[in-house]
């Protein structure tokens, strides 16, 4: 009897073991820091598309806070960009003032780390490519 309850606890205690590790793959992968961010953009590349899925870009993050940014169809554009805490969770922020668009802030998750995860402050998520170094600009159209 005495070793029937033994193995009905240690049956316990992995279930519970287990369930809690499935909790947690469940949970939200966690925001980058501001460092972690500029880790990743520093000398690096993103592009993909813009949150409304079909205006296509390719930007390279220069490490002096510049992105060299292409829209395709449209000019390059020199975008200040920056890793920053607000309110303790890292973000990552380009100024589009120039254009009229403001400083939007991203935090930045990266699950999958080719294809890091913005999200604005609206709570609109968008995936885009990552690649180390730089990426050529042009676009083949």
């Amino acid at each position: 009897m005495r070793n029937l309850k033994s193995q009905l606890l240690l049956l316990a205690l992995t279930s519970l073991v287990t369930l809690m590790g499935s909790f947690y793959a469940l949970a939200d992968p966690a925001n980058l820091t501001a460092g972690e961010i500029n880790d990743m953009m520093s000398g690096n590349s993103i592009h993909g598309f813009f949150p409304d899925g079909v205006t296509e870009y390719k930007q390279n993050n220069h490490a002096d806070g510049i992105a060299v940014v292409v829209v395709k169809g449209d000019k390059i554009r020199n975008i200040p960009w920056e890793a920053v805490e607000i309110n303790g969770t890292g973000q990552y922020c380009e100024d589009w003032s120039g254009d009229g668009w403001g400083k939007p802030c991203f935090t930045v998750t990266r699950e999958n780390p080719a294809k890091p995860i913005f999200t604005n402050a609206k709570g609109k998520a968008n995936a885009q490519n990552w690649s180390e170094g730089f990426v050529d600009l042009n676009f083949a159209d």
